[in-house]
């Protein structure tokens, strides 16, 4: 017993900070939220978005360092490519940058009502990963909207698991890029996955800083054009994401 007393004291220590984010977060929610879902004109609902995000960083005392903002171009679209340790993650990338972008997220997502109407209102797009017909029309619409106006935020790993590692990344970010012509900026993130581990639910303090690295161009020699691109975007990632490779894990 007395070995395990520290170890359960450190847990009981997190609820008070957890419930107090919660209350911040859920509160900030409630009331925005709403707002940005009515709201006309989609620049001006990420505007919102960011802001509201921002709020929430600041009412759970969360520190938000982002370096590297003058990385991101400024004549053109491109794609955002980061590691995905949190269900925060979303919410990080939107307190940290402007309000240009639209997340591509896996079609699950979709199925909650709630979730589904304000990131249909930010302008995010679904992609359906089981179904191969449909991942195919997902792909084809993402580079029409890459070429058109939009930058895209992706996290390329597809989804993350609780034990610490990068994760292989899949193709269709950089498909996407290559596709439409436009960069890839690659981003790690660090401190989201204590801030929110798995499926816990318990919001914890973290130090979050968002590091985004210089924009990298699809190489012009024939072949497979998109996945050299991913191995240069994913090491790049590694370096700033400060978790070790899971690549070679086994499945």
């Amino acid at each position: 017993m007395p070995s395990s007393s520290p170890s359960l004291l450190r847990r009981l220590s997190r609820f008070p900070y957890a419930a107090w984010a919660w209350f911040v977060v859920t509160t900030i929610g409630a009331i925005c939220i709403p707002v940005v879902i009515l709201l006309p004109g989609l620049h001006r609902r990420r505007w919102l978005a960011r802001w509201v995000s921002r709020q929430m960083f600041f009412g759970c005392a969360l520190p938000l360092k982002v370096d590297g903002l003058e990385n991101l171009p400024t004549d053109g679209n491109y794609v955002v490519v980061a590691n995905h340790f949190s269900f925060a993650d979303g919410l990080i990338l939107t307190a940290a940058l402007p309000p240009r972008h639209g997340f591509v997220i896996k079609a699950e997502v979709s199925k909650i009502a709630p979730a589904r109407w304000l990131l249909q209102r930010l302008g995010c797009h679904f992609v359906e990963r089981f179904d191969k017909r449909k991942a195919a029309t997902a792909a084809r619409v993402a580079r029409k909207r890459a070429r058109s106006g939009d930058s895209l935020i992706f996290f390329a790993e597809g989804t993350f698991r609780p034990e610490p590692g990068l994760l292989p990344f899949r193709l269709g970010a950089f498909a996407t890029a290559a596709g439409a012509g436009i960069p890839v900026v690659p981003v790690g993130i660090r401190g989201n996955r204590k801030l929110l581990q798995g499926s816990s639910g318990v919001l914890r303090w973290s130090r979050i800083e968002v590091d985004i690295a210089p924009a990298m161009e699809a190489d012009e020699d024939p072949g497979p054009r998109a996945a050299r691109l991913r191995d240069r975007v994913r090491r790049v990632v590694l370096e700033r994401c400060g978790e070790r490779d899971r690549a070679q894990d086994p499945e």
